[in-house]
């Protein structure tokens, strides 16, 4: 089985707020989330270490292929232990294959 994600746009959303409004700061976040929430890829984590686990977690490997990024997405990926694992895994795999191309 194969996955193509294409990222159009990639937004981070930080909620900050003084620490004794935590009931306030709580209901504000909720009602962003129901809002984002099906566009949502992880809450209270970075996005690249939800990513990294999730791969980890469902024993899945990452190809990355890059046309416009100047290599900023596979340098972000890379960031992650859990990430860079799999990536590292996906391309040993490949190097493995009787047929790769050098």
């Amino acid at each position: 089985m194969s996955w193509v994600i294409a990222l159009t746009y990639l937004i981070e959303v930080k909620l900050f707020g003084p620490s004794q409004h935590i009931e306030q700061r709580m209901k504000l976040m909720q009602m962003i989330h129901k809002h984002l929430e099906t566009n949502s890829v992880s809450v209270d984590i970075p996005m690249v270490e939800h990513v990294g686990q999730l791969l980890t977690d469902k024993a899945l490997t990452l190809s990355v292929s890059e046309k416009s990024s100047a290599g900023y997405l596979t340098y972000w990926l890379n960031s992650d232990e859990k990430v860079a694992e799999q990536i590292r895994s996906r391309l040993g795999s490949i190097r493995k294959q009787p047929n790769h191309r050098r």
